[in-house]
């Protein structure tokens, strides 16, 4: 629901090559993105919201994973005018063990377009690789699918976020489009395993304007704070959108973190604190990746593990991990 256009050449549908959002490097961290000019200012101008042109032109056998977040901007995939270079691979969500990682879409993404450079151009979609002018799997059944996911979200999202203000947690939301929305349901959570429902929050059923919404816990756990925003049809069919984090807990370093940054598929050393069992990674959005027997000395990071930032949790002790 969380409506936050990320689109492939980010000013709008501008079709100048000098307005447009290319990206040549191959970081899939979204630094390159975040920063770019050309690349930011949908989404700084319409509170995350991303639409218009990206190409992904890496000039060699490249791989890019679109960030979910830029600053305190949360992007989702919208109206994105989507092209990929030859030898390129971009990854819009993946799977990592039993999670889904990656971008969310908005209902503008019913508009979503893309465009293959060569043969073997490949975008990643719910874990699936998708080549250009296959037999199947190929780039208009990727198109298919985003459009089609995009037409049944019941709810237009268009920003959730989760801030600390005073000891509490602020939980803001916004719809620009409801369908038969009965209500919604905030979880909390602080091991990313057993959520309890902590709010109910009505809907406006069938809605075509902008609706905000906004509940505040005003007793949030010490250390890392999860918040899982659904919505629920009036026939009981429930949506899950992307989890929220708020940390009230000052951030010690575990011991031994070697090597930090780490690469997908590597081995990262970690010393857990005495008494700790299991060592869980997050992502930055809150999301649990994956968890680890604490007993080990070090956890082997997945092979897909997109790049980006991580935190290593054990017990209250929280620790960031680069994933080049």
């Amino acid at each position: 629901m969380k409506h936050f256009l990320l689109t492939a050449l980010v000013l709008g549908y501008l079709t100048s090559l000098d307005a447009q959002c290319v990206i040549t490097t191959s970081s899939s961290s979204g630094a390159n993105f975040c920063s770019n000019p050309n690349c930011n200012t949908t989404y700084q101008n319409s509170g995350g919201s991303l639409t218009g042109n990206i190409s992904v032109i890496i000039n060699g056998n490249g791989t890019f994973t679109f960030p979910t977040q830029c600053g305190n901007s949360s992007l989702s995939l919208g109206a994105v005018n989507l092209t990929v270079g030859a030898n390129e691979r971009v990854t819009i969500s993946t799977v990592v063990g039993s999670q889904l990682v990656g971008l969310m879409l908005n209902e503008e993404a019913k508009n979503f377009t893309l465009t293959g450079q060569a043969t073997n151009s490949q975008i990643i979609f719910r874990g699936i690789v998708y080549t250009n002018n296959t037999g199947t799997n190929n780039f208009a059944d990727a198109q298919a699918a985003i459009r089609a996911e995009a037409q049944a979200l019941p709810v237009n999202l268009y920003y959730w976020d989760a801030r600390i203000n005073s000891g509490k947690v602020v939980l803001s939301w916004a719809t620009t489009l409801e369908t038969d929305n009965d209500y919604f349901l905030i979880e909390h959570s602080t091991d990313g395993r057993a959520f309890t429902e902590i709010a109910r929050i009505d809907g406006q059923g069938s809605s075509e304007t902008i609706a905000e919404y906004s509940f505040v816990d005003t007793d949030p756990a010490a250390g890392l704070n999860l918040y899982r925003l659904s919505q629920v049809d009036y026939d009981g069919t429930r949506t899950d959108f992307t989890v929220r984090s708020a940390n009230l807990g000052e951030i010690t370093t575990l011991s031994a973190l070697y090597p930090n940054p780490a690469r997908a598929g590597q081995r990262v050393s970690v010393l857990a604190p005495e008494g700790v069992s299991e060592l869980s990674l997050y992502s930055v959005t809150g999301h649990l990746v994956q968890r680890y027997p604490a007993a080990n000395g070090g956890i082997d990071l997945d092979p897909a593990l997109p790049a980006g930032v991580y935190l290593l949790r054990a017990g209250s002790v929280n620790t960031r991990l680069l994933v080049r």
